[in-house]
């Protein structure tokens, strides 16, 4: 797709949101219950991954989804997908969504789909449990201290999307902004793109900066959307002309978010 008429049609379509914020109250009582069942739900599927580990594969898109809808539904969140349709293709995919606070976890999940793996830093195996279980998964740890074991971590999940037709997700941002307004994009996705030879396709989710607001308040009810947009070929990006394609994939998003590097 022509980055232009993308950037055009994206300017005239992307639509409005109202995540209807609600009060503190349920996610204030729902807390404990909803750490309960993320935790209750991967200790049940870690030990499939011991006792079962056949089974949990063929069922791990129904398990991973259903943990991540049992978090947003205990708090009251409810999730609007549009353009679930571009994750249920088997073809390899680097999907760039933005990363805003930990509840991206639990919406990655809910919307999960047969192929998808995630790019996900090093410090979850920190979580004995998380850990271990994406790993099982197939999940990409990358270790964001070490510059080099970063490359290996990014060559590996391109030739996994290359060989597997795996839809590969990754934060462009590479660190949450807590308050929704989108970062910087680093390079390193975009390389891993013209290394897969996949398109990229924007995942971008609103609300959640509305509903979680910091570490201290609890949650809020009310809805998170999800826009899953149309693949962006890749076929004639070149190292040279890589930074231009990184300003206008960035753009789509903007159209979806405000800036965050804005003065």
């Amino acid at each position: 797709m022509d980055l232009r008429a993308e950037l055009n049609a994206v300017t005239m379509t992307a639509p409005p949101f109202d995540p209807q914020p609600g009060g503190h109250l349920r996610g204030a009582l729902m807390m404990i219950p909803a750490l309960t069942w993320a935790f209750a739900y991967m200790f049940w599927m870690l030990v499939l991954s011991i006792v079962a580990p056949r089974y949990l594969r063929r069922k791990k898109v129904r398990m991973i989804r259903r943990w991540g809808m049992g978090i947003l539904k205990i708090l009251g969140i409810r999730i609007e997908v549009h353009g679930q349709e571009h994750l249920q293709v088997n073809a390899s995919r680097i999907v760039l969504f933005n990363h805003v606070n930990v509840l991206d976890l639990a919406v990655l999940a809910a919307v999960w789909s047969e192929g998808c793996s995630v790019i996900y830093k090093k410090e979850f195996h920190k979580i004995p449990i998380m850990g271990r279980l994406m790993a099982f998964f197939g999940m990409i740890p990358i270790d964001r201290s070490n510059r080099e074991r970063a490359v290996k971590s990014m060559s590996e999940a391109a030739k996994m999307a290359r060989e597997q037709n795996k839809k590969v997700m990754v934060s462009p941002e590479g660190t949450r902004s807590r308050d929704g307004k989108l970062d910087i994009f680093k390079r390193g996705p975009f390389h891993l793109a013209m290394e897969a030879g996949a398109p990229v396709v924007p995942f971008i989710m609103r609300g959640l900066e509305t509903l979680v607001s910091g570490h201290i308040k609890p949650p809020r009810t009310g809805v998170v959307r999800v826009d899953i947009l149309d693949p962006i070929s890749t076929e004639n990006w070149t190292r040279k002309s890589l930074d231009s394609h990184v300003k206008e994939v960035r753009q789509i998003f903007l159209q979806y978010l405000p800036d965050g590097t804005a003065n």
